[in-house]
């Protein structure tokens, strides 16, 4: 598996319909891949990603638009206020687009 990272958090790279089988808590991030440039659209943390991250998702649609065509999953934070203050953390750092302030996500070196 591909991985990224954001904020110096570690990321699994999935497709975008490929988090039915990822049945635990975490966070996740619509990026967008465009050759070597890799670019933050939305950050969450879900209870569980399998069921809360898909095309039913409010940001999907809209990160769709910006060019969103990978799920980033890290997984290892399992408490909820854990999840948000890694959260908070890679908002900050990483600005992405539809996490409300800021510029857009800085389109950065994938790698």
């Amino acid at each position: 598996m591909r991985e990224a990272s954001w904020a110096g958090m570690g990321f699994t790279v999935l497709g975008r319909h490929d988090t039915a089988r990822v049945r635990a808590p975490g966070l996740f991030a619509f990026a967008a891949r465009d050759g070597g440039r890799l670019t933050l659209i939305y950050a969450g943390e879900a209870q569980d990603i399998a069921r809360e991250v898909g095309p039913h998702h409010p940001a999907w649609t809209r990160a769709l638009e910006l060019g969103f065509n990978e799920i980033h999953v890290c997984l290892g934070a399992g408490e909820r206020i854990d999840r948000l203050q890694l959260l908070s953390r890679l908002v900050r750092a990483e600005t992405p687009a539809l996490n409300g302030e800021g510029e857009p996500g800085a389109a950065r070196a994938a790698g």
